[in-house]
């Protein structure tokens, strides 16, 4: 028997508020989760799309077993099962930072150098939240249908919602959460709104009762009757499948190139996964109305799927065709040729100002403007109406396969899951592979000629004659391959994307992410060569500046360093600097980007720059790529130097390699005397450094650390710098470096020894609390 509850609108609506508030939470989950288990597994491309793979791989699960669960229990045994699956993600809620820190981190980190326990780890630590995550929307389906025809409203208006509240949930977290709590409380109110939905079961299953059939479910306008599609049920959850995989991997090309574009902070994919989701969101709620005046479903259905990559094609090409020459795009073409990343806190500082009526100075005003447009109209503009179709095609589809009572639960679950697994595939081809093997520019080639399946589909669909099917067919593939072929190619893609011409950069891309050299290499003395790192400027070339201060200091601070470590290669300034020691027999440079490595080999035989070639000829490097802190926290190897490459503090995980737990980390895997050396770039970091090293120096911004005192000798630095390898050495950068360590030999540096005041003792940055890369104020 169907289950009815009274006045069933206001409970539905007492429902869906519920489910907002369950998607506002998964997604709040999915931001920290994946934060926690990246220092766990790393977060490199690798563990990363693991861990997205078994997020939605529970999802999966969970939806197949939802469906079977709801055809098989009476109403008011499905809303217990609504109300228990919140229940469980709340317990694992709160339970998460423990298990996912404090044990697979802390206690068993050397099982994520595994790759055969890793994604198994991964996969089962996430299985039951995600499992019953992806339960709860066939339950609720089939609890709230009270007709087969209004099943496709009363499926859209639930998932639109969720979704919904995801969208909300994704821009909350970072944006307004974690700039004002730590990940564990953050959790807590994620865990607080899991409660209250499962609460809101409890008190629908209390306010239930039994109904006459007549008078059974939530009422709904009842759609119109609909053409019969050539395609059984299943051949549309396969089509559906396909939809996913291109869904997906649509997603990974879109924040690569805003990445790129937006020179990515930490607010880069929480702000395109807003703006994915709330796209998707409107365009279900929007559809459910529309649907059930469509008499042709299949045919709609494959059309808006055929349209989303079509516009994702040409909304990207139209931006690189404009954007260095339309007067309203010229802000953004300098900020694409620049340099540094704009401040994202420049628009949460503006907005209270805005709300309140309070005057905001014009600099700190066009800048929170620049903001807006770079972080949320821009992706509004090139990817919400490609979501948005997507969204108005979910409503559509439910129209389509939902036909038999008996069976709606199941057929949203096999929906859900064949939809989750091809976006699994998509996951894991396009970030592992076409990403490497194609770029973004072929990998959007691609997905737009596969989209063209569905076009190809549609035309099937209305054709009512042979012939008329076959030249439509071949009209469709060729309209299609048209706009493949208008996706700009791969170096003049990321040409724009650097506001340089195609010849002014070298570029290349793999799965791990994009390095861009741009200038003129043919002119080496007259003009400097940028080196870019997913769009954000890390180096230059010729060597010689505080990327070199920073290796020399290592080398001439430390009496014998014959084993060193640096995490960044950048240029290679700093790599280069750290071998100036005639005392170094190994130096293992640890790089996540790995085609940061092909294009600095590509400028070597363009331009014979003598450091940059020794640097690459230099037999004592190991080159690893790989996640530089899983890396040390998983190797059993001690150093005499540690240094990590100048790495903005607002950077994406950044907060992985400025926390006190990371600075505890390198003392850790130094050897007795060993000095760790790292950017302070803010009062913050420098006070999370000397939290963990008793002794240390700080000149020109940079923070020298050890265990032992620090011996700063003039002379024996004198002496260290006219060693003839050393002298040698340098003389390959073009210049006198000299200069570079001359407040050092001054002693125009501050030392700091356990006797000495530490600053910002309670205003550190920490793994669970990273203030610097959310831009949190300095506190008092």
């Amino acid at each position: 028997m169907t289950f009815r509850v009274k006045r069933s609108g206001a409970i539905l609506g007492f429902v869906l508020l519920l489910f907002f508030a369950s998607g506002f939470a998964a997604l709040l989950y999915q931001t920290i989760w994946q934060r926690l288990l990246g220092f766990f597994s790393g977060v490199d491309v690798y563990s990363v799309t693991i861990t997205v793979a078994a997020f939605m791989a529970g999802l999966g699960c969970g939806s197949l077993a939802g469906g079977h669960l709801a055809d098989r229990l009476s109403a008011r045994n499905r809303l217990l099962a609504f109300g228990l699956a919140e229940a469980v993600i709340t317990l694992f809620a709160l339970g998460s930072k423990w298990l996912y820190y404090d044990l697979l981190y802390v206690r068993w980190s050397v099982l994520g150098d595994s790759p055969v326990f890793l994604p198994v780890l991964l996969f089962a630590s996430l299985l039951i939240p995600t499992f019953c995550m992806g339960v709860t929307l066939p339950i609720l389906a089939k609890t709230f249908t009270a007709k087969i025809e209004t099943a496709s409203a009363v499926v859209g208006y639930l998932y639109g919602v969720n979704t919904l509240g995801a969208a909300v949930g994704a821009l909350a977290t970072p944006w307004l959460l974690l700039r004002h709590l730590p990940f564990s409380n953050v959790l807590q109110i994620g865990a607080a709104l899991n409660a209250a939905c499962a609460l809101g079961a409890i008190l629908v299953w209390w306010w239930g009762d039994r109904a006459p059939a007549a008078d059974r479910g939530v009422r709904l306008p009842v759609a119109p009757s609909a053409e019969p599609s050539h395609f059984t049920a299943r051949a549309w959850m396969v089509i559906y499948g396909l939809s996913g995989f291109i869904a997906l991997s649509l997603e990974i090309v879109w924040f690569r190139l805003l990445g790129v574009l937006q020179k990515s902070t930490s607010f880069t994919f929480p702000s395109l996964l807003a703006v994915y989701l709330g796209g998707l969101a409107l365009g279900v709620i929007i559809g459910v109305p529309l649907a059930r005046r469509v008499r042709r479903p299949a045919v709609t259905f494959l059309a808006l799927q055929s349209a989303i990559t079509l516009y994702a094609a040409v909304a990207f090409a139209l931006l690189l065709h404009h954007v260095d020459h339309q007067p309203f795009l010229q802000p953004l073409w300098v900020y694409l040729g620049g340099y540094e990343p704009v401040n994202a806190a420049d628009l949460l500082s503006a907005i209270p100002a805005w709300f309140s009526g309070a005057q905001t100075a014009p600099v700190l005003f066009e800048s929170a403007r620049f903001v807006l447009l770079l972080y949320f109209i821009l992706p509004l503009a090139l990817i919400a109406p490609s979501t948005f179709l997507m969204g108005l095609s979910f409503p559509v589809l439910q129209k389509l396969v939902q036909d038999n009572p008996a069976l709606l639960g199941r057929r949203v679950g096999w929906l859900q899951t064949l939809n989750i697994a091809g976006s699994m595939l998509g996951a894991l081809l396009v970030g592992w592979c076409l990403l490497g093997w194609i770029g973004s520019s072929g990998t959007l080639k691609l997905l737009v000629l596969i989209g063209g399946i569905f076009l190809c589909l549609a035309i099937w669909h209305v054709a009512r004659r042979q012939w008329v099917r076959l030249v439509s067919v071949v009209v469709s593939i060729v309209f299609v391959s048209g706009i493949a072929v208008a996706v700009p190619t791969s170096q003049k893609l990321w040409a724009k994307l650097h506001g340089a011409k195609p010849r002014a950069i070298i570029a290349r891309e793999g799965a791990s992410g994009l390095a861009v050299l741009k200038g003129n290499p043919h002119r080496f003395e007259e003009d400097v060569v940028w080196v870019f790192s997913n769009g954000i400027g890390q180096s230059w070339l010729p060597y010689g500046g505080v990327h070199t201060q920073i290796g020399m200091f290592a080398v001439l601070l430390h009496p014998k360093p014959e084993e060193v470590a640096v995490i960044g290669l950048g240029s290679g300034d700093t790599v280069y600097a750290l071998g100036g020691s005639p005392h170094t027999r190994k130096l293992t440079c640890i790089e996540i980007v790995e085609p940061a490595h092909e294009t600095l080999k590509e400028l070597a035989g363009r331009v014979p720059y003598p450091a940059l070639l020794a640097l690459l000829d230099d037999s004592r490097i190991q080159w690893l790529f790989t996640d530089g802190r899983a890396y040390l926290l998983r190797s059993d190897e001690q150093f005499d130097v540690i240094e990590a490459d100048a790495l903005r503090p607002n950077s994406a995980y950044s907060g992985n390699l400025y926390s006190w737990e990371y600075f505890q980390m390198l003392k850790a895997r130094l050897k007795p005397g060993g000095i760790a050396v790292t950017w302070a770039p803010t009062d913050r970091v420098l006070a999370s450094f000397l939290v963990s090293f008793p002794y240390a120096i700080l000149v020109d911004g940079i923070a020298i650390g050890s265990e032992q005192p620090i011996a700063v000798e003039p002379a024996e630095i004198l002496s260290r710098l006219t060693d003839p390898f050393t002298t040698a050495y340098f003389r390959r950068v073009g210049g006198s470096v000299r200069p570079l360590v001359d407040n050092l030999i001054a002693g125009n540096f501050v030392r700091y020894s356990p006797e000495t005041d530490r600053p910002g003792k309670h205003d550190l940055n920490s793994d669970l609390f990273p203030r610097d890369e959310y831009m949190v104020p300095p506190q008092p």
